[in-house]
């Protein structure tokens, strides 16, 4: 078994705040706009988590 979860769609639930994916540009845009341009329709996000928790490790869109 991984230590990660298989992608699933982005939801409130998630945790983000602590994402790091070494790109500044990407995590603002995960932490600020990820859900809001997912509500909008304007994107779809898939994130992937640490096992066993909510703590995103991972994202794509």
């Amino acid at each position: 078994m991984g230590c990660v979860t298989a992608p699933e769609p982005l939801s409130s639930f998630h945790q983000v705040a602590e994402f790091v994916s070494g790109e500044a540009v990407l995590d603002d845009w995960l932490k600020q706009k990820g859900l809001k341009n997912q509500a909008l329709g304007a994107t779809r996000t898939f994130v992937v988590c640490r096992k066993g928790t909510q703590q995103v490790v991972g994202f794509y869109s």
